[in-house]
């Protein structure tokens, strides 16, 4: 199942060669084209940071290691979440918003955990009827993929620690 494109390339890189080539402001351009002044701003960011590769962003999944890295950048260097989208070639600020959102309130293994389609403590109904009870080896199996996840985002962070430290070493 194909996704709807909502705006084609060349509507989008029209309209981003007449805001930088001064043919009118952002708002004015965006409110002739009926569009969201805030979009067009941002495939300005992304032309003026990729090119035309910029215009044509595909949304994608992305891994725990990707968001916690992205997670721990913003963080370490102080980055708006816009200025993050744009560096890591996210698709939207709202996505991003909602990383940090799970990392400050549950930790890094909501990062790592999967939300695409049934909700993750949804019971299926099929596999209900097959296996009324999880066997102690699935239960024990699923803890330790969770302690693994919170083993590697220990060691990371242990890692970025010790790089900041030798940086600042080094500085003094």
């Amino acid at each position: 199942m194909s996704r709807k494109i909502k705006y084609g390339l060349e509507l989008k890189l029209l309209l981003v060669k007449q805001a930088i080539n001064g043919e009118g402001s952002v708002r004015a351009i965006a409110k002739e084209n009926q569009i969201n002044h805030t979009i067009l701003d941002k495939w300005v960011s992304f032309y003026k940071a990729y090119g035309i590769e910029g215009l044509q962003l595909q949304p994608r999944q992305y891994d725990g290691d990707f968001k916690l890295t992205v997670i721990e950048t913003l963080r370490t260097e102080g980055l708006s979440l816009y200025q993050a989208c744009i560096r890591f070639k996210l698709p939207s600020v709202s996505m991003l918003s909602n990383w940090q959102k799970k990392y400050e309130s549950e930790g890094v293994g909501a990062l790592f955990k999967s939300c695409r389609g049934k909700f993750m403590d949804a019971p299926d109904k099929k596999s209900k009827k097959n296996n009324p009870k999880q066997t102690r080896e699935q239960e024990l199996e699923k803890e330790n993929n969770f302690l693994r996840a919170e083993n590697e985002y220990l060691k990371k962070l242990y890692a970025l620690i010790q790089k900041e430290e030798a940086e600042k070493k080094k500085k003094r």
